[in-house]
């Protein structure tokens, strides 16, 4: 079976950029209102699990 570092997956780099664009969305408004933006976190949560499926489970396994 093939294999490659995760560092050369195109989707956990795109998850990755979605989840510091979802962080600061969600420090933003945290310190703009005082309030979590729920599209924010639903978006963090989302992208996680993308790199938690991509990284486990996928036929092309991620080298650690």
């Amino acid at each position: 079976m093939d294999s490659k570092p995760w560092y050369q997956s195109k989707i956990v780099w795109l998850s990755v950029i979605t989840a510091l664009i979802s962080g600061l969305e969600i420090f933003s408004e945290w310190y703009s209102k005082g309030d979590f933006s729920i599209p924010g976190i639903i978006s963090l949560i989302i992208s996680i699990l993308l790199i938690v499926v991509r990284v486990f489970f996928t036929s092309t396994v991620i080298s650690r």
